[in-house]
Parts: structure tokens; C-alpha cells; sequence
């Protein structure tokens, strides 16, 4: 007999509920089955909403398929092949506001690297600088940013970004190991 999946999506969202309310820890293979539950039965706004409650604890894996969600040229992507969750997802889903989602999680978890390269691969490279200025990351393939600003034809001068790199330098002079 069929179990009605929608019936299990309202149980286990009331568990998640619970749990928050009386501050109950909720494991992360908790997470994932109800995770691989939405996505299963395409229950996007839902992810968002539990998602902009922090519901679901950040990591990786999810911050991947939000950017996969979000991101409409799904080619150019630099994914964790491993990422069971991208198996479930089609090529043809497209959900916009998914995308900062997925950038907003990377930042909480401080993998400034995988929005650089996130953002190199969709050609904002102006992002992708803005994100590198922050400090935080202060490893760089210039030649990464250089290309990325020539290949999508860029609206950032090729001299700022050059000028950035330059002072990138300057600043970690005795730090030898500042690009890849």
C-alpha cells in the first residue's frame, strides 16, 4: 500500500517543529531523510521556509544543492560528485532565490572558496571580488579571476581586478603560499 509522502512531510515538519520549540537537538541523518523527502516530492517553498528559520543545519552537501537549484547554467557548476542529494534534482529546476540561500550557508560556515568559485563559474566576477575582500579567504588563482573576467566578458575593468590581486600581494608579502 502506498503511503501518502505529503501525510509524511506535515509529520516529520511537526517533529522539526517540536524539537525547536523545546530545543531538542535533531541529528543530521534526521535532517537528511527529511531533506531527501522534499526534494522527492518537490516541496521547494518549504525548503526555504525551513531554511530561513535555520531549521536545517548548514552544511556542504545542502549548500550545494541550493546553488544547483539556483543557478540556471547548472554546467559550469564545481559540485561534489559524492553529494547524494544531486541525484534527486533534474537539470530543468530552477528556483533563483534558492542560490543566495546556498551562498548565505557557505558564508555561515566560512568556505569563502566555494563562493569565489561559485561566482568565478557564473561569471560575477565583481562578486566573486567582493567576497575575497573580505579577508577571509587569502588563497587566489589569479588566473582563475582573470579568465573569468575575460571569458563572461565582465562589466568589472580587467584593471581593478589586476589592481586587486597586486594589493592582495602587497599585503601577504611573506605569506608565499597566497595562490594556489
Amino acid at each position: 500500500e502506498e503511503f501518502d509522502q505529503d501525510y509524511l512531510v506535515l509529520i516529520i515538519l511537526e517533529y522539526f517543529r517540536i524539537s525547536m520549540e523545546h530545543a531538542i537537538p535533531i541529528l543530521d541523518e534526521t535532517q537528511a531523510v527529511f531533506f531527501k523527502l522534499i526534494l522527492r516530492n518537490k516541496k521547494y517553498q518549504m525548503l526555504r521556509f525551513l531554511l530561513q528559520f535555520h531549521c536545517f543545519h548548514d552544511n556542504q552537501n545542502l549548500a550545494e544543492v541550493l546553488l544547483y537549484l539556483g543557478t540556471k547554467n547548472k554546467a559550469t557548476l564545481k559540485l561534489n560528485k559524492n553529494n547524494q542529494f544531486l541525484k534527486l534534482l533534474s537539470d530543468d529546476e530552477f528556483i533563483p532565490e534558492m542560490m543566495q540561500l546556498g551562498i548565505d550557508m557557505f558564508w555561515r560556515s566560512k568556505q569563502d572558496e566555494k563562493i569565489i568559485d561559485y561566482y568565478l563559474t557564473q561569471g560575477m566576477t565583481f562578486e566573486a571580488l567582493e567576497v575575497a575582500k573580505k579577508g577571509r579567504y587569502r588563497k587566489f588563482d589569479a588566473k582563475e579571476f582573470l579568465d573569468a573576467t575575460l571569458k563572461y566578458n565582465s562589466q568589472i575593468p580587467i584593471t581593478d581586478v589586476l589592481n586587486f590581486l597586486t594589493n592582495n600581494v602587497k599585503r601577504n608579502k611573506n605569506d608565499t603560499n597566497i595562490f594556489d
